[in-house]
């Protein structure tokens, strides 16, 4: 009997962006590194990373931390002990894992344009219980706090469903590759007392978790992608649409289990 090895596969990312523009005819490009990664093992295990304050593309792009986690094992990690290699066909062990980033005090500036957030972040977590029904899907908790442009706060409501294991968003499109896109934002509105923006609209229950700046581009919240094999999120990116184009990601990772053969 073939060896029933589980592929662990979990990533988390604090921060990644790419700007690209046009000076003096002359283009310029600048690649962020990818800040605070970490990655699950083959065989499973932990992953963490951390960054203090960085700052990017002439001071455009700073935060003051981003940090990420990434965890894969068997459940109760103990009775791995059990196995020898003699008996690895008895390996059907349950198996858990998560991931999850967050990132304080973010500031882009894109354009005339700034956008700021407090803190951002997210856990997702998996479970397999090895009994050919696949692997579940938990959202743990999830942050988007303080979201400004140009000084003007929004508030963001999550959907209150966000925590119910195997949940299927409402709002999910039906992407490449069998994924459902949706968003885990229900609501975007301005902070009370914040008078509204003239080049800023929010689209709403039509498109819930968007935010499209005049000068700046689309900005996109709560973004998540569900198989039933693997779940990816996304609590912040931009869509650059101004002279400074490219584009920024924070808060994102993926998670999934796959049993082999």
């Amino acid at each position: 009997m073939q060896n029933r090895i589980y592929q662990f596969s979990g990533t988390a990312i604090g921060f990644s962006g790419v700007l690209r523009r046009i000076e003096k005819t002359k283009p310029i490009l600048w690649r962020i590194p990818a800040q605070a990664v970490s990655a699950t093992p083959f065989i499973g295990g932990h992953s963490f990373a951390a960054v203090d304050g960085k700052q990017f593309a002439d001071r455009r792009v700073c935060f003051d931390s981003a940090r990420s986690e990434v965890f894969g094992d068997y459940d109760p990690p103990e009775r791995v002990i059990e196995f020898t290699h003699g008996n690895h066909e008895a390996n059907d062990l349950p198996v858990y894992g998560y991931a999850e980033a967050s990132v304080t005090n973010l500031s882009i500036v894109n354009g005339p344009r700034k956008l700021s957030v407090s803190e951002l972040g997210y856990r997702i977590s998996m479970r397999d219980r090895r009994d050919g029904s696949g692997p579940s899907f938990v959202i743990e908790w999830l942050k988007l706090v303080n979201v400004a442009i140009d000084g003007v706060r929004f508030d963001v409501d999550f959907a209150p469903c966000c925590k119910q294991q195997g949940y299927v968003f409402p709002a999910a499109r039906t992407g490449p590759s069998g994924y459902a896109y949706a968003s885990v934002v229900a609501d975007i509105r301005y902070a009370e007392g914040c008078r509204p923006l003239s080049y800023v609209s929010i689209p709403g229950v039509s498109d819930p978790g968007k935010i499209v700046v005049d000068e700046l581009g689309t900005i996109h919240l709560g973004e998540i992608f569900t198989s039933p094999k693997r779940w990816r999120i996304s609590m912040l990116r931009i869509a650059a649409g101004s002279d400074d184009g490219g584009g920024y990601d924070s808060g994102t990772g993926d998670l999934n289990g796959q049993e082999h053969p």
